[in-house]
């Protein structure tokens, strides 16, 4: 009944326009873009579209509508969505001569620089030029600079005879050279486009000069849309004699930079870097100082505490040692700062993330005293270690952690007892401390949730992201896949309704609405109610989505098989069966063809794949008939066409469907059936867009395929493409048992040199890993493939790192060196010292330098890792490194020793891997 209601509503919306001219219509539709009202423009233009037709007022009209609707959408930081309305605008882009000025402007205003220009040269085809559009244009040259945009223009045209003297301006203000840059100005007239960028200078010049009403009057003549008009308010507010005191205190802390100096940040950050590279350590506290009191003057600590913490990145690289970087942070920051950070620090690379969430967040009070900057670090801190635990699969540090969360339960809202829904509830409380975050529901849709309970957990998050993003559809999208994976069909619909009311728009909108006819069509199938399917799949056709196009056109024939299965004659010749009479023949194949007729080859061989794979998962009259009449149909389009088709196109034939059609189909992986008819497809395929594709489609039933066309192309490929290929097919070789032999790898690893060859290597093997299991996924993930010439395992020990066992003689390790004070540090350094003099034959350099190798292999017999396998011990070497500072530094100075003076290869296996992170060669 509600349903009949709503349509009988629609109905009356509509029926209020029928009887008015066209004029009349367009009159409503520019009302509504007066009131800044595009939705209700759009919905009007739709009706004039239906009744009328279309014509260049109604498109003009169109492109208006969705201009505003995307600068609504920017206003609210919903970029994606406003990118898409402006993709719809572009549909209905009229000639810009044609445009008016201000339909003009704000078509410019969310446009490149290059793009602005030719729009504005397109414009000029009517001979009349605007002072207007031309000023918007100079005030996005000088917020772009990109000056070569201009040079389009005639070469008399001001825009670009003038651009050379501000470019050199600009270049100018940015060292606050104010008179110079009014100097380089001098050319630009009043009339000019850059005028207003004159003016502006000007008044900066008589500011600093102490000009204050000189400044104002200036500042007065700026018009509102300049670049810089949040600046210029507030030197408004600080000249003006009638600003209150606070007011005007604000807008001096706002605009302080302006009389500090000329900044150049960058320089500044480049001769930081260099004092660090260079270890003139006292200097990088002095710069590090300078800058954060150039870009913060009112606070200049906080910069301090971020600059600080962004050079820990270098400690953690080994760019700068831990010492020195202890020694600068104490020198730049209080105590109270440092020790929070600190703990910052090892939550960024603890080996126990959970209980190190806990307690950064548990002290978070000292770094943020303010209650809602608090709040949002929380927020932040739980999101970050969630993402963490994801990305490392934390399940063993849960098991490990477990009497440790226990203690810290409040502070990361975990109440589950499972891995998986403990990472749920510290996303979820994140979004309940700050739900104005993103981001947050983004990660918690992304999650794996298994259990009912989990979905529970999913669906709350983004129940209340429905509320806090009221124009957002992704919520709507993501909630609907949640109910079609729960069977609520009737749910999925309903919320899908609501995303077409937030973005009518928006692609991914229109392709899940269509996606969910879809399904409602299946069902009605599947249970023979085929006026409903009928109905479903009319409403889905009606959309007009060419990429949902294929999979509307497989359902709707799908469903003329399945309901005329009994009225159709067979395509096999030798069966026996009464011919008709009267009429042309209708077989299954005359049946598909009249549907495809008019479509390209392409087309037809999409919706053939799409029918094939249906087919063979579902129960229907005739399987067996039916799939060999498809069969035929589909072996002769690929014979007769295949060459025809280009690389891009045989790509997404051969693609995987995405999960959001499981569904629809019982498999998502049309390329095996494809491929054992054709596999000329293949051979379409260049070598990019081959190894795109195998890498989606690598699964058992293609390995021997797949292997065969890699060893093909390899034959013919240059010398790039070839390693790539032969990694490939050498990590396929061990995916499918064939081969275990790390030489295989290297075979091919030692062909490449550093530099950009390599990094395309180690980033195919981690994209490869995900493919794998066991040694030979760690081995893909590590690009270390001596992994796989170690045992599985040995007694005592599980093949994954017992963190529970190892944890303790860490901690145990680590205190004992805290209470251990000795001359290492000199005698390393004397050892270093005797070797570059030439000293290492005699008895004492002998003597102390085995000494230094008794030091080594006592970490081994101390962290009890003899006999482990080179990446457990790596493991280990990382955790070490990343927690202990101490510890990363004795063992560089044993390893740098050794190395210098020769002798590493006098070590263990096991000692030479914990100091350099690889066995050396003897």
């Amino acid at each position: 009944m509600a349903a009949k209601k709503k349509k009988r509503k629609e109905k009356g919306t509509y029926k209020q326009f029928e009887n008015l001219s066209f004029d009349q219509v367009i009159q409503k539709v520019e009302d509504a873009l007066s009131a800044e009202n595009p939705r209700d423009a759009l919905y009007i233009l739709k009706f004039a579209t239906k009744k009328f037709g279309e014509s260049a007022a109604v498109r003009s009209l169109f492109f208006r509508a969705y201009l505003l609707r995307e600068k609504q959408l920017r206003a609210k930081s919903l970029h994606d969505e406003a990118d898409a309305v402006r993709e719809l605008a572009n549909r209905f882009l009229p000639e810009f001569d044609q445009m008016p000025e201000a339909v003009l402007i704000d078509y410019m205003s969310n446009a490149s620089g290059k793009k602005a220009v030719e729009a504005y040269a397109g414009y000029l085809k009517n001979g009349a030029r605007s002072p207007k559009i031309e000023q918007t244009l100079a005030h996005l040259m000088f917020k772009g600079r990109d000056w070569k945009a201009v040079d389009i223009l005639e070469a008399d045209h001001p825009l670009r005879q003038e651009a050379g003297p501000v470019q050199r301006a600009a270049a100018l203000m940015n060292e606050a050279a104010w008179e110079q840059a009014l100097d380089a100005l001098n050319p630009i007239s009043r009339t000019s486009p850059y005028a207003s960028i004159r003016v502006f200078c000007r008044a900066m010049a008589s500011f600093f000069k102490g000009d204050d009403k000189t400044a104002a009057r200036a500042l007065e003549m700026i018009p509102s849309d300049f670049p810089l008009s949040r600046t210029i308010g507030n030197l408004k507010r600080i000249l003006h004699e009638c600003t209150p005191e606070d007011e005007k205190r604000a807008a001096m802390e706002a605009v302080g930079f302006l009389w500090d100096g000329p900044v150049n940040l960058q320089r500044d950050i480049q001769d930081l870097i260099e004092c660090i590279d260079k270890k003139r350590f006292k200097q990088a506290v002095q710069r590090v100082q300078a800058v954060a009191s150039g870009f913060n003057p009112s606070e200049p600590l906080r910069v301090t505490t971020f600059i600080t913490e962004c050079l820990w990145r270098f400690s953690a690289t080994g760019r700068l040692e831990d010492y020195d970087f202890q020694k600068m942070a104490q020198s730049l920051l209080p105590k109270k700062i440092i020790d929070p950070m600190f703990i910052k620090i090892r939550l960024a690379s603890s080996i126990k993330p959970f209980s190190s969430a806990g307690l950064y967040i548990s002290e978070l009070d000292k770094e943020f005293p303010d209650p809602e900057e608090r709040k949002i670090a929380h927020a932040l801190t739980l999101l970050h270690t969630a993402i963490f635990l994801s990305a490392q699969d934390g399940r063993m540090q849960f098991r490990v952690e477990r009497p440790l969360i226990e203690k810290y339960r409040d502070q990361l809202g975990i109440r589950s007892d499972t891995y998986e829904g403990a990472l749920l509830d510290m996303v979820r409380y994140s979004i309940r401390i700050d739900p104005g975050n993103r981001n947050a529901y983004e990660f918690l849709a992304a999650l794996p949730r298994n259990s009912r309970e989990d979905k529970k957990k999913v669906e709350s998050g983004l129940s209340v992201m429905l509320k806090e993003f009221p124009d957002d559809p992704f919520p709507c999208l993501e909630l609907a896949s949640l109910f079609y994976q729960s069977n609520a069909f009737r749910k999925a619909e309903n919320i899908l309704e609501e995303a077409m009311k937030r973005a009518p728009h928006d692609a991914r909108v229109l392709d899940r609405h269509v996606l969910s006819l879809l399904i409602s069509s299946e069902i009605n199938i599947r249970r023979e109610k085929y006026h409903l399917a009928e109905r479903d799949l009319d409403r889905a056709a009606s959309f007009e989505n060419k990429k949902m196009e294929p999979f509307v056109l497989e359902k709707k024939l799908l469903f003329d098989l399945k309901k005329s299965a009994n009225q159709l004659e067979p395509d096999d010749p030798d069966m026996k069966k009464q011919r008709s009479l009267f009429g042309k023949r209708r077989t299954p194949v005359t049946l598909i063809m009249e549907t495809l007729a008019e479509h390209p080859l392409y087309g037809r061989l999409k919706v053939l794949s799409l029918l094939l794979l249906d087919i063979h998962g579902k129960k229907l009259p005739r399987k067996t008939a039916l799939l060999k009449s498809v069969d035929t149909l589909l072996d002769k389009e690929l014979k007769a066409g295949v060459r025809t088709l280009g690389s891009s196109e045989i790509f997404q034939l051969l693609a995987p469907l995405g999960k959001e059609y499981e569904p629809l189909f019982e498999s998502l992986y049309p390329a095996p059936l494809l491929i054992e008819r054709s596999k000329a497809l293949l051979n379409v395929l260049n070598t990019e867009d081959a190894l795109r594709l195998y890498e989606r489609i690598l699964i058992p039933s293609l390995y021997k395929v797949i292997v065969k066309d890699l060893r093909s192309r390899a034959k013919k490929a240059s010398e790039k493409d070839r390693r790539l290929l032969d990694f490939f097919r050498v990590t396929v070789d061990h995916l499918s048992g064939k081969k275990e032999d790390s030489d295989l790898f290297y075979e091919v690893i030692d062909e490449v040199e550093e530099g950009p060859a390599l990094e395309a290597l180690r980033a195919l093997s981690r994209r490869l890993a995900r493919h794998a299991t066991g040694r030979l996924r760690m081995a893909l993930e590590e690009f270390d493939f001596e992994i796989l010439d170690e045992p599985m395992g040995f007694p005592g020990l599980p093949f994954d790192l017992d963190l529970e066992d190892l944890l303790p003689r860490m901690e145990g390790l680590m205190e004992d060196m805290e209470d251990a004070e000795s001359d290492d540090e000199r005698l390393f350094e004397a050892l270093e010292v005797l070797s570059k003099i030439g000293m290492t034959e005699t008895d004492a350099f002998k003597e102390e330098l085995g000494f230094v190798i008794e030091e080594a292999e006592d970490w081994v017999d101390s962290l009890e890792i003899r006999g482990y396998p080179n990446h457990l011990i790596k493991q280990m070497r990382n955790m070490l490194f990343t927690t202990d500072p101490d510890a990363k530094r004795e063992m560089k100075m044993i390893g740098r020793v050794l190395e210098q003076t020769g002798t590493q290869s006098k070590l263990s296996r096991e000692a030479q891997v914990l100091l350099y992170g690889k066995a050396r060669k003897k």
